[in-house]
């Protein structure tokens, strides 16, 4: 939980890009990179602490998709300023599509840490229920174990 909460925390931050003017195109870029670097670098310590195994994990799918989210983010922003025109002084369309694209990338993030969260929730209960009915067995066995040292232990005696 908290290398994915961590990663959520730094991915959402791309979203205040968009308080920067979308004319300031060198401040939202900057904001990107910054997170882009953050978020990898924070991705190799991560990957220095945990369990080395051959496949994906969860965890990994989540950050990488945390990173492509990044990417995303910041392509948009290097896009928006490369619609106008140059003759034109009408930020109208600019602000049109950066407003869409804000939109976009907000629905999209909730969407998909939403996603996530009613997965681990699911995957959590599903782990939890698994581990009392293992708690059952083992008592079913603890149970029938005595029952046979009972009678082993009372058959000489008959």
């Amino acid at each position: 939980w908290n290398v994915g909460l961590m990663m959520c925390f730094i991915c959402s931050f791309a979203l205040t890009a968009w308080a920067v003017p979308a004319d300031e195109i060198a401040d939202r870029l900057g904001i990107d990179f910054t997170l882009l670097l953050t978020a990898v670098a924070f991705k190799l310590i991560c990957v220095e602490m945990l369990p080395n195994v051959e496949y994906f994990t969860k965890l990994d799918l989540y950050i990488l998709a945390c990173l492509i989210f990044l990417s995303l983010v910041t392509l948009s922003h290097s896009f928006v300023p490369v619609l106008k025109p140059a003759d034109e002084s009408d930020d109208t369309l600019e602000l049109t599509i950066d407003a869409v694209l804000f939109a976009s990338a907000i629905l999209g993030w909730l969407v998909f840490n939403g996603y996530v969260l009613l997965h681990a929730i699911y995957f959590l209960s599903r782990n939890q229920s698994r581990a009392a009915d293992n708690e059952d067995d083992v008592d079913d066995m603890e149970d029938d174990l005595e029952d046979d040292i009972e009678v082993d232990h009372n058959y000489g005696h008959e």
